[in-house]
């Protein structure tokens, strides 16, 4: 596992992030707690330092069962939870980002947690503080319009919950799969319920998985960590073997013309101003012949319609 530099903050934070969305299983579909002790402790051994939760995971089980496997090393793991979604449906502050509910949600986190410290606390709505935490995936890449050339300007951080389209990426129900009639995209009207684009971008992944020899959830994750921005997928699972597929992700390379594969299926529109500045008509208007010939500092806009991706690098500076 390597580590990235968090936005601004200065932390460095493991290259894939633990989600325990699934720790509890209050919500139907989580994992119970010596799994939960078995997934964390994959994760570790993988050398894993960053764990997100939040205060309405679970019913608030998830922390409870976090800080109880963080306690022996507290100093070595980077902590976040979120606030923002109600505790209580009949008081109008209940939710929201103000300080009143800030306080309430904080004091119970950490009372949950068993901890006097949180390393980095999310809104659940937007923040645009050090980081932001969206849904970014091959079946899900609309960000690319705003939110990522955003944090690319603004030197934010981005972890992408939901790498694997709630399930849909990783084979289960597309093969078959032993679990998909528990599995989470069943809660939101099954697999009829995603279309037949992200189904035809799931068919692709696979044949590109089948290729690669890796199951189609490892190809999923290494295609949001070899995109340009230093995305940090939040990985999450209820079972040892699945969370091992994802960790695989780390050290497997797609080759180009894989990675070209995978881009071009799930590629969507920008839209205004990105497809207008990476028209050849309005390259040649603003550079003449010599377009092709001009590299953009920022990776791929406006010029460049097509970028390599760069192997890992060594973090440097602060």
């Amino acid at each position: 596992m390597r580590y990235k530099l968090l936005g601004k903050s200065g932390l460095r934070v493991s290259q894939l992030a633990l989600g325990t969305m699934t720790f509890g299983e209050e919500w139907g579909f989580g994992a119970p707690r010596e799994e939960c002790r078995r997934l964390y402790e994959a994760y570790r051994t993988a050398g894993g330092n960053f764990v997100d939760t939040a205060d309405k995971y679970t019913d608030g089980s998830s922390e409870q069962i976090v800080g109880e496997l963080i306690a022996s090393e507290r100093d070595q793991i980077v902590l976040a939870t979120k606030y923002s979604l109600t505790a209580n449906v009949d008081d109008p502050n209940g939710g929201g980002n103000h300080r009143k509910r800030l306080v309430q949600a904080l004091d119970a986190s950490l009372t949950r947690l068993g901890t006097d410290y949180l390393d980095l606390s999310w809104l659940h709505a937007w923040t645009p503080f050090v980081g932001l935490q969206i849904q970014y995936s091959l079946v899900e890449r609309t960000v690319e319009r705003d939110l990522l050339p955003m944090a690319r300007a603004l030197d934010l951080a981005v972890t992408a919950w939901g790498p694997l389209g709630s399930g849909l990426l990783s084979g289960k129900y597309t093969r078959g799969g032993d679990d998909a009639a528990d599995g989470r995209l069943n809660l939101q009207g099954g697999i009829e319920s995603a279309g037949e684009q992200k189904l035809a971008i799931a068919k692709m992944l696979h044949d590109v998985a089948d290729d690669l020899q890796a199951p189609p959830a490892t190809v999923a994750i290494a295609w949001l960590l070899h995109q340009q921005d230093v995305t940090i997928p939040i990985v999450g699972a209820r079972r040892v073997d699945q969370l091992q597929q994802n960790l695989a992700a780390v050290d497997l390379q797609i080759p180009p013309v894989q990675l070209d594969r995978l881009d071009t299926s799930s590629r969507v529109d920008l839209g205004f101003p990105h497809d207008f500045l990476r028209g050849d008509m309005v390259r040649g208007l603003l550079h003449g012949n010599i377009a092709h010939l001009i590299d953009d500092h920022r990776g791929q806009y406006p010029f460049t319609a097509h970028v390599e991706h760069p192997s890992h690098e060594l973090i440097e500076g602060g």
